[in-house]
């Protein structure tokens, strides 16, 4: 029989996390530091053990992953348009 010792460290609660990121407006390193924080507190009370759970969406609340999100499907956008030009450019070529 498998047992289980050891609980979860610290559990960043969904709701209370995403409109903390949102409302102070946090960074990565923000968030980053906070986790690595509660870590470094824990191990210095001999617990070196546990998991921390993220929330799935917390990406999404950091302003600098929305700027990234968005930038990269501009670049996605703006390198199909030059893939399809590239193509049409092919197909008019007299050595097709």
């Amino acid at each position: 029989m498998f047992i289980v010792e050891k609980l979860p460290i610290y559990v960043l609660l969904p709701s209370f996390i995403l409109l903390q990121v949102a409302a102070k407006k946090l960074t990565l390193k923000n968030v980053t530091d906070y986790i690595v924080n509660v870590i470094c507190k824990r191990s210095g009370l001999g617990y070196n053990y546990g998991v921390i759970l993220i929330p799935e969406g917390l990406i999404d609340f950091i302003p600098e992953a929305s700027y990234l999100f968005v930038t990269l499907v501009a670049m996605s956008v703006f390198f199909l348009y030059l893939n399809a030009m590239f193509i049409l450019i092919l197909q008019q070529s007299p050595f097709n």
